[in-house]
């Protein structure tokens, strides 16, 4: 019997003290089962049972139900389901009864998401036939009946007939001419493919290199030809360890050496030599300004006004947007706040003619949250001109703007809503799109050349057309593209640049000390997006023991904020990027923002602690924002051979 239920017998048989009596000795809820564990896919309703000092059961009083949202959904009657694998917390918070001490009455129970079963394989392969002597790279990842990839249940892969077609592990290696069938298999389900291997290329082999001398990162293609034609799927060799052919066949070294490189078509091979030198990059950062911060900051946004001087905007954990003149970076002034109703203005974003601020609202204890429009004619003192929250109550956490339209992450929908803000006092919805899944849960935003780059968490990057026209979309009618992810999830953020698309992963563990940091991991992940529709990894940055947040690109320089592991600039200037950035040496420098004086500090517990949010380049200085020790104004000090070779 559920707690609920043995809570309405003691009801019906007068056990129970009067509600007036039950307000005054409220001491506890509690919440039943203490841990649940279910699959994907499943539900289950959490029972409440409260009780008094003495331990005697009482009337439940009116709760808020929460849940991890990564992993689950729940409603205000305790109804939850599972939607993604993992581990989180489900709980309730009594909404007026406190304890005996004025503290509000909180439980929380461990819920543990398993996987469902596999219910399809998606496979990806190289177009088939090709040559016997090929060696090719097969992707395949099972899925459940709602569409999650099941990282934890991997594919295995076998032929039917290993004389024509043999497979280790993902790689299949063409024997002979010949057809085979590849049967994919995930728990009870199957997938099969037919590979059809023609003939081996006749003539002698020639690997050709498009440079012989390199630096560090870059990739230089390598070509295999047999006669005259260009074998595209060959075995690689690299000796001696510290650099790679990448599936596209482009070379690329982590480390400085001379390198053997070799392809084997079958029997034969062809070896070419590659000398490596290291990148040896010898610019620093520079620190030109700071000011600290009353309240934990969020994002930034640093522009001209239309007055002709620079400011620096930013949000909060509080309720506020603060201000500051940046004309003169090395002395910042603050000039003026904007005080709101919610407890989050995340995020801050202005217009291209500095008249219009846009900030976001989260949390905001009325449940109105949504978007607050600025007058920023007089960019030092800033009004509001409208709250907009019809539709948006949920809360926003980011946006992006385009003309007159602002693109607005909904915490509630999860869907980016399309608002038309050509009158900023009366904005107005104009579109909306989201991806059809139970577990989705958009973060961010970025648009550029007509497409949107969205950051789905779990889901990954998911590419729309807003303009561009790819795929038939407009700017208040957006159209799928393409989508990619991975097994670590977490999607937080997307910034394209060139053909790439920089993505950050946002990975918090799920139990941490209210006392101590709380150490996130995640790293940047390189797309490539040449082909919109097939976006590809290639690469990534990833330092250790520390954990992604934002990104800013100027030029050919990466600037992240790094959380932990402070402020980093990184080259990426060198042609394709490929492999991995960190171990390349294209990091310039980083940079610390902490600060050992607790007046500079919002959190004098969290002195000489970094906690870099994010960056953002303006006017040949980079403004970082840290989330405990405020606004950092600071200048890259670059050779002069290597601000040429950078621009």
């Amino acid at each position: 019997m559920g707690r609920r239920f043995v809570l309405t017998a003691l009801f019906s048989l007068g056990l129970v003290p009067s509600i007036a009596a039950q307000e005054a000795t409220l001491a506890r809820i509690e919440i039943s089962p203490d841990t649940l564990r279910l699959r994907v896919g499943e539900r289950a309703v959490l029972e409440l049972a409260a009780f008094d000092s003495d331990g005697n059961p009482v009337a439940p009083p009116i709760v808020g139900w929460f849940a991890g949202w990564e992993n689950t959904r729940i409603d205000q009657r305790g109804n939850i389901e599972a939607v993604n694998v993992g581990e989180t917390v489900a709980g309730a918070a009594a909404e007026d009864a406190t304890d005996a001490e004025g503290q509000r009455l909180i439980d929380r129970i461990v819920v543990i998401v398993d996987p469902g079963d596999p219910a399809e394989i998606r496979m990806t392969a190289p177009e088939f036939p090709l040559p016997a002597g090929s060696v090719v790279s097969v992707d395949a990842v099972a899925v459940d009946a709602t569409g999650n990839e099941l990282w934890t249940h991997p594919v295995a892969l076998e032929s039917s007939d290993p004389s024509v077609v043999q497979t280790t592990g993902h790689t299949l290696t063409l024997v002979q001419p010949g057809t085979a069938t590849l049967i994919a298999k995930a728990g009870n389900t199957t997938r099969a493919l037919e590979v059809a291997v023609t003939k081996p290329v006749d003539g002698p082999l020639a690997l050709e290199a498009e440079r012989s001398h390199v630096r560090t990162g870059e990739a230089v293609k390598v070509t295999l030809t047999a006669g005259n034609s260009e074998i595209t799927h060959p075995r690689w060799w690299v000796s001696p360890n510290g650099a790679a052919v990448e599936a596209d066949n482009y070379f690329v070294a982590d480390q400085p050496g001379t390198y053997q490189v070799a392809a084997t078509l079958g029997d034969r091979n062809a070896v070419t030599t590659i000398e490596v030198e290291p990148r040896a990059l010898k610019g620093g950062w520079l620190k030109v300004g700071h000011v600290a911060s009353p309240t934990r900051t969020a994002d930034l946004w640093v522009f001209e006004g239309q007055d002709g001087r620079d400011y620096a905007y930013f949000g909060s954990f509080g309720a506020q947007m603060r201000a500051y003149d940046v004309t003169d970076p090395a002395n910042p002034v603050f000039t003026d706040s904007v005080v709101v109703s919610g407890r989050r203005v995340n995020d801050v974003k202005v217009n291209a003619d500095a008249s219009v601020a846009v900030i976001t609202l989260e949390n905001d204890p009325t449940r109105r949250n949504g978007i607050v429009t600025l007058d920023i004619t007089d960019p030092a003192h800033p009004e509001i001109l409208t709250h907009f929250f019809d539709g948006l109550t949920g809360g926003i956490h980011n946006t992006y703007l385009v003309g007159d339209l602002v693109y607005a992450i909904n915490d509630g929908t999860r869907d980016v809503h399309i608002l038309d803000i050509s009158d900023p006092v009366n904005p107005k919805q104009v579109g909306r799109w989201g991806l059809d899944t139970k577990r989705k849960a958009l973060h961010d935003i970025w648009i550029k050349d007509g497409l949107g780059y969205l950051s789905y968490w779990d889901d990954g990057l998911v590419i729309i057309d807003i303009g561009k026209g790819i795929a038939g979309g407009t700017p208040t009618k957006p159209q799928f593209v393409s989508r990619i992810n991975y097994p670590s999830g977490n999607t937080h953020v997307a910034w394209p640049w060139k053909n790439y698309v920089f993505l950050g992963d946002e990975i918090f563990p799920s139990r941490y000390s209210p006392d101590a940091p709380r150490d996130p991991r995640g790293f940047m992940h390189v797309i490539d997006v040449t082909d919109p529709f097939n976006p590809r990894e290639v690469g990534k940055y990833e330092v250790p023991e520390g954990g992604v947040h934002n990104f800013w690109v100027h030029e050919d320089i990466l600037y992240v904020g790094y959380y932990q592991r402070g402020l980093r600039a990184i080259d990426l200037s060198g042609g394709p990027l490929r492999g991995d950035l960190y171990r390349q040496g294209r990091e310039i420098d980083y940079f610390m923002t902490e600060t050992s004086d607790p007046e500079k500090a919002y959190d004098p517990n969290q002195v000489n602690r970094t906690n870099v949010w994010g960056a953002m380049w303006h006017k040949g200085h980079v403004y970082a924002i840290d989330t405990n020790s405020g606004l950092w104004i600071m200048k890259l000090d670059l050779p002069e051979e290597e601000e040429i070779a950078l621009r």
